[in-house]
């Protein structure tokens, strides 16, 4: 019980936070008319035209009068305060609840002293401003119950005490106290309900924005995981194709030189047999390791086949991509792939096709012929690289020219 105890002081600590920040918004705004409005009434019960024969009703438009210019003051320092307060990260500190308190307690005292004043003045108003204020402050102002209850508690005693001291006839006073009792508990009763809806609805925010969150990032994860394979990473062959066509096109668009590297391992069915399945999946992580820090950042890596892998090379020539897949298989025939109990050795062979700037190919000819290199390479002795021009399409050729 002490547990949960704490633990909901703590949650409601940070909805009050939260709910002051509302709170003093709602209040700013609120000003920009309490301020003037207490102003001009102050003017309008100072030339208030009592009668002579009245001295009563100029004693009581003086205290209105006076009330609501002191209020009109008060609020509008207060307002400055809470602009100033809620400029930086519009964050409330304990400053900001305390305000947020005073700024009640102000209302609650004007709508007291303003009651206490009708009253004594046998004014038709009578209590209605502390009721006004009361139900007002209930609904504007979101306090948790451990704050708002005392505070309206207090104000119902110092308004009974208002009362008391009061010249109003006793016939009247117990119809007064009902009255005050009453709306002080609906009041209490609306900031209980008014808090607990804010915090419902905060909870639900929170969770409707946490699920979004967990919704986004997993869809990130399967738009991720449909264009990675699993075990290296690496781009899978459907992707790999997509970017190719998208080269493609960009070349059709503005001519440049494209390249494309095949690579499979030599041997690798013998050794997965040999070392075993984790073995063989090791050592094809380790040789996507290799291909992505050898590579360039602008060049595309991934794995097309169970030991295959492809590299997209864009704007490279056909010397330099040849260059590029001799660097990788050197490194691969110096390389012994790490295994807890076996150095397991790795060659590879490469098959490379490109296109210069005044060439165009279509996917399926610019991958058959890399392919065809490829099955050179391995023919040839494997661990070898070997290069085969793509069948250029004429088709496009003509529309690149047509377009030119």
């Amino acid at each position: 019980m002490l547990g949960r105890a704490i633990r909901l002081k703590q949650h409601y600590d940070l909805e009050q936070r939260e709910a002051t920040v509302e709170s003093l918004r709602r209040f700013r705004w609120m000003a920009m008319v309490a301020v003037p409005m207490h102003f001009l009434l102050a003017a309008w019960f100072t030339a208030y035209p009592a009668p002579a024969s009245r001295p009563e009703l100029v004693r009581w438009a003086d205290a209105l009068s006076w009330v609501h210019a002191t209020t009109g003051g008060v609020v509008l320092v207060l307002a400055l305060f809470v602009h100033w307060l809620l400029q930086p990260r519009g964050r409330a500190t304990a400053a900001g609840i305390a305000l947020h308190v005073l700024l009640c307690a102000t209302y609650l005292g004007f709508g007291m002293i303003t009651s206490a004043i009708d009253i004594e003045a046998a004014a038709p108003a009578g209590p209605s401003s502390y009721i006004m204020v009361c139900i007002v402050a209930a609904m504007l102002s979101i306090m948790r119950p451990l704050i708002a209850l005392p505070l309206f508690v207090a104000s119902l005693l110092v308004f009974l005490q208002l009362l008391g001291a009061s010249s109003v006839d006793g016939a009247l006073m117990p119809s007064l106290v009902i009255n005050a009792v009453a709306v002080t508990v609906v009041a209490m009763v609306t900031s209980v309900i008014t808090w607990s809806q804010y915090v419902r609805n905060n909870v639900l925010r929170r969770q409707l924005t946490t699920a979004n969150e967990v919704l986004i990032a997993n869809q990130k994860d399967l738009e991720s995981a449909s264009d990675r394979d699993g075990l290296t990473l690496l781009y899978n062959r459907r992707h790999m194709l997509q970017l190719l066509e998208i080269e493609l096109a960009r070349a059709l668009r503005s001519p440049q030189e494209l390249s494309l590297v095949l690579m499979t391992m030599d041997d690798f069915k013998r050794a997965h047999a040999r070392w075993g399945a984790k073995a063989g999946d090791e050592m094809l992580r380790q040789i996507a390791d290799l291909l992505t820090h050898t590579v360039r950042s602008t060049d595309m890596v991934g794995r097309v086949g169970a030991d295959d892998f492809m590299v997209l090379m864009p704007n490279t020539d056909r010397e330099n991509a040849m260059l590029v897949a001799e660097k990788i298989r050197a490194q691969l025939h110096r390389m012994t792939a790490q295994w807890p109990e076996v150095n397991v050795p790795v060659t590879a062979s490469f098959g490379v096709s490109g296109l210069a700037f005044d060439e165009l190919a279509t996917v399926d000819a610019l991958y058959a012929a890399a392919d065809h290199a490829l099955y050179a390479a391995q023919q040839g002795g494997k661990d070898r690289v070997e290069f085969r021009s793509p069948q250029i399409s004429t088709q496009i050729a003509t529309f690149q020219t047509v377009r030119a």
